[in-house]
C-alpha cells in the first residue's frame, strides 16, 4: 500500500511537469502571415531551456530562445526570471532583438552571475520581407529557403557574463515560404552522436515547420544515446 509520505514525494514532480507543459508556446494563434511548430523536452521534469514567442503586430513575430547553464530546478528559476523580463519588454513594445538581449543580460549579470545563458532573438517582419536577429553565444538561427539553409550566427558572448556587453542586429531577406528554425544545443549535441548536423537535417526535411520539427525530434530520440540535456526547437514559416 502506498503511504501518504510517498504521495507527498511524487506530487512536486507532477507540479513541475505541469509547469513545464504550460510554458511551451501555443502557436495556433499566430496570424495568417505565419505558421509554426515547437518541441521542448527537459532532461528531467523541468529544465533550463526557454522559448518565448509573441505577435508584435499582424505582420511581425518575435521569437526568443535561450539555454541556461545547468539543469533542473536551479536552471528553471533563471528561466522563470527571463520569462518575466521578456513579458515586461513585450508590454513596453520592444521588438529589436539586440535590445531584448540587452534587457535580459543586465539583470542576469547582476543577479545570477556566474550562471551564464546562451540566447538568440529574432524579429520576423512579413510586411518588410525581412528577419532581424541577434545572438549571444547560441547556436545559429537557421533560415531555410527551398532546400538551402542560411546560418545567422551569434556575434556576442553569452548573457550574464558582462553587464555592459553589446549585442548586434543583422537583417536578411525573409521570402514567402521561408522557414526560420531556432534550437538549443541539446538538439545539435544529440544529433552529433549519430554523426548528423542540424543544418543538413533542416535542409533535407519536409517543407513545413511540422515536418522539420518532427524529423529533428524523432532523430534526436534515436541518436542521443546516453547524452542527457534539455532539447528545444521551434520552426516558423512565413506564408
Amino acid at each position: 500500500m502506498m503511504t501518504s509520505r510517498c504521495i507527498r514525494r511524487r506530487r512536486p514532480k507532477n507540479e513541475l511537469t505541469k509547469l513545464h507543459d504550460a510554458s511551451v508556446p501555443a502557436l495556433e494563434s499566430l496570424s495568417e502571415q505565419f505558421k509554426g511548430s515547437v518541441w521542448q523536452r527537459p532532461m528531467g521534469k523541468i529544465g533550463g531551456d526557454l522559448i518565448v514567442v509573441w505577435q508584435a503586430s499582424a505582420s511581425q513575430l518575435v521569437m526568443v530562445t535561450a539555454d541556461v547553464m545547468g539543469h533542473g530546478v536551479a536552471a528553471a528559476i533563471v528561466v522563470g526570471a527571463m520569462r518575466a523580463l521578456l513579458h515586461e519588454q513585450q508590454h513596453a513594445g520592444t521588438i529589436q532583438p539586440s535590445a531584448l538581449l540587452a534587457a535580459l543580460n543586465r539583470p542576469l549579470a547582476a543577479l545570477y552571475h556566474p550562471r551564464f545563458v546562451t540566447a538568440a532573438a529574432c524579429l520576423l517582419d512579413a510586411e518588410a520581407g525581412t528577419i532581424t536577429s541577434a545572438g549571444a553565444g547560441h547556436p545559429s538561427i537557421l533560415v531555410r529557403r527551398e532546400d538551402e539553409v542560411t546560418e545567422l550566427a551569434s556575434e556576442s558572448i553569452p548573457l550574464g557574463i558582462w553587464e555592459e556587453e553589446a549585442f548586434f542586429d543583422q537583417t536578411v531577406p525573409l521570402h514567402p515560404g521561408d522557414t526560420v528554425v531556432l534550437y538549443t544545443d541539446g538538439i545539435s549535441e544529440s544529433l552529433a552522436k549519430g554523426g548528423l548536423r542540424v543544418e543538413g537535417m533542416v535542409a533535407a526535411a519536409g517543407p513545413g515547420p511540422k515536418q522539420i520539427v518532427r524529423e529533428l525530434r524523432e532523430t534526436v530520440r534515436r541518436t542521443r544515446g546516453d547524452h542527457r540535456d534539455d532539447c528545444s526547437v521551434i520552426a516558423v514559416r512565413r506564408k
